[in-house]
């Protein structure tokens, strides 16, 4: 007799909320999608189904307790579990317990173990962008291998694309396995080790692929970057990826990395440089020219009597914004240049001007820059 308690790890007097509990751990261990031509992982499922059944149900619960304290003879004039029911019991506990499972109810289907599409593995690239390429936006050329379908055979790995039926589950694309319990016969379904759930095989296995469906090819595509990517960010092609026999691609995932040159930052759409001026340039006032990200020239009106580190902004001339509404700035930070030496012509005037200053009869406090 088997220990329904033992299949399901529980103790004796395990509450049906712990039975639940427990239940819910193993399915999603043992589930037949999750090991797919593993047929003792199925086997394994139908006794815990089984015992999922009995314990959960007060009447059965009790009869299997007598019986198993020698009371009574388990199963007698009662309507359990009967021969056919298969998944059909199996998906309205799934249903109750299991909304939120990845695979959802239709894998309880009899004709199919899954009709989910297996998908190609993704294929993850890099491109380096400069700063000008990410305020004009660019087009990038990808080099890159990939599998795809075998034009030989057409994907399907067969000579000249000519298949029969499966012998193992005669086209079906499933494997039954049953299991005869106190209620009847359990009938579940994986999908078949064969065929792979096509129901079809080849007659002669293609030379080109070797039976594969896909070949590796070497391909360039160009990509085209709108303006206004950041750093990290991710440009996903759908279907561009990996090919897979009986399945879909999978995806082509480039990851940009931005280039920012020495003495420039970016905070969102707006960038920061800095310019470097001698002191007498900030003491007068007067133009100046600044470089901006894409190479151009800009000038910028210095007021006299800049200070240090003054910041002065160069309007529309930082990132665009990605949606292409608008365009962020340019921070310019003045550095004053201060010599380390001065010619004799040079120190004459600061004197003249030092005296002037020093016979003020006003005696503000002065500071160079001031």
């Amino acid at each position: 007799m088997k220990d329904y308690y033992e299949i399901l790890g529980v103790p004796e007097d395990a509450s049906v909320d712990d039975i639940k509990r427990k239940y819910r751990e193993l399915v999603k261990q043992f589930h037949p999608d999750l090991n797919k031509g593993d047929e003792e992982a199925a086997k394994r499922m139908a006794e815990i189904n089984e015992a999922y059944q009995v314990l959960t149900d007060p009447k059965k619960r009790a009869e299997y307790d007598a019986m198993r304290k020698g009371g009574v003879n388990f199963g007698s004039g009662s309507d359990y579990y009967r021969p056919g029911q298969g998944f059909d019991f199996f998906d309205s506990i799934f249903r109750d317990f299991f909304t939120d499972f990845p695979f959802g109810s239709t894998i309880f289907n009899r004709n199919t173990a899954t009709q989910a599409k297996p998908k190609g593995s993704d294929i993850n690239l890099e491109v380096t962008l400069s700063l000008k390429d990410v305020i004009t936006g660019t087009t990038k050329s990808l080099q890159f291998s990939r599998a795809e379908l075998c034009e030989d055979c057409h994907g399907t790995g067969a000579k000249d694309g000519r298949v029969k039926t499966c012998d193992r589950c005669h086209g079906t694309g499933v494997i039954e396995n049953r299991q005869t319990t106190p209620f009847g016969v359990f009938v579940s379904q994986t999908e078949c080790p064969v065929c792979h759930g096509t129901g079809k095989v080849p007659e002669e296995t293609c030379p080109t692929c070797r039976g594969a469906g896909v070949v590796r090819k070497q391909r360039t595509l160009g990509l085209q970057i709108p303006p206004g990517v950041d750093n990290n960010d991710v440009i996903t092609l759908k279907g561009q990826g990996n090919a897979v026999k009986d399945g879909v691609s999978g995806d082509i995932n480039v990851t940009i990395k931005v280039l920012i040159p020495q003495g420039w930052r970016r905070k969102g759409t707006h960038l920061y440089t800095e310019v470097h001026v001698p002191y007498y340039h900030a003491i007068l006032g007067g133009k100046v020219k600044v470089n901006t990200a894409t190479g151009e020239e800009k000038e910028l009106l210095l007021e006299a009597g800049t200070q240090p580190d003054q910041e002065y902004i160069l309007a529309n001339e930082g990132v665009p914004d990605k949606n292409g509404r608008y365009r962020g700035d340019l921070h310019v930070t003045i550095k004053v240049d201060m010599p380390s030496k001065l010619t004799p012509q040079e120190r004459k005037y600061l004197e003249e001007i030092k005296k002037l200053h020093e016979n003020d009869n006003n005696k503000k406090k002065f500071g160079f820059f001031n």
